[in-house]
């Protein structure tokens, strides 16, 4: 899984279509707050996991 991960990190631009638009309905949005910048030296293959959730201090 984790080499799947890193090819796809490696090779998958966002500057290309990978599927076809939906012929129904439109596409889920990210809210942009969920995106994060991976650790230097973990830019391919990182793969945030929530493992809780708390207020901010």
């Amino acid at each position: 899984m984790q080499r799947r991960v890193e090819l796809l990190h490696r090779y998958w631009t966002k500057e290309r279509e990978y599927l076809p638009a939906p012929l129904i309905g439109k596409l889920a949005e990210i809210d942009p707050a969920l995106l994060v910048t991976p650790p230097k030296g973990m830019e391919v293959g990182y793969v945030p996991i929530v493992t809780r959730q708390e207020i901010a201090k």
